[in-house]
């Protein structure tokens, strides 16, 4: 492991007092000892400063992760209490990007017809798979994304539930196209749409 970054890490983590934040800390020194160079400095700052409520409007907001997106239109969203002003905040935090007119593009993986898996980031082994008959190279999605800090504590997050009706409103925008899209998890495919 880098020196300096561990350093930073323990000059930084001996100040938390907080036992979620105490655990969001263990679970980032976890995987860069498992892994080195999983987490920038960068990450490690954004960390520093991130209140219990900050903290848990992002775990929150880990129910709603396609890949390394957020839906931003979503009905299912806004239902549960995550408004627009939450999403901008994230982005302040250096979360999360929210400038307007952003996409996420899921690219196609076969030569016939269409077929893409999208990795649900916060729970193992789950994905969504879309496919369809049309040969296109990508389908979108308009989307919030997780910058590269997002992401890293995202991966933190391994054990966090996705919001079933948010994945069918994502699957039945896909499937208006065309596109069937099954959620796929270690049980087996179940239809979302």
């Amino acid at each position: 492991m880098d020196p300096d970054w561990v350093a930073r890490f323990f000059g930084y983590a001996q100040d938390v007092t907080q036992e979620e934040m105490q655990t969001l800390w263990s679970k980032l020194l976890a995987g860069e000892v498992s892994k080195p160079g999983s987490y920038s400095l960068k990450t490690l700052e954004v960390l520093r400063n991130l209140s219990r409520s900050d903290a848990k409007h992002f775990q929150q907001l880990a129910h709603f992760f396609i890949a390394d997106a957020v839906y931003p239109n979503s009905k299912v969203i806004s239902s549960a209490g995550i408004s627009y002003d939450v999403l901008l905040y994230m982005d302040e935090l250096g979360l999360l990007r929210t400038s307007f007119g952003l996409i996420k593009q899921f690219h196609n993986q076969v030569r016939e017809g269409f077929k893409t898996t999208v990795p649900i980031i916060t729970k193992k082994g789950w994905g969504i798979r879309v496919t369809g008959s049309k040969a296109v190279p990508h389908i979108t999605l308009d989307a919030c994304l997780l910058t590269r800090v997002g992401r890293e504590i995202a991966s933190t997050l391994k054990d966090v539930e996705p919001n079933l009706d948010y994945l069918r409103e994502i699957a039945n925008t896909w499937k208006k196209d065309g596109y069937q899209v099954d959620l796929l998890r270690p049980g087996g495919a179940v239809k979302l749409s």
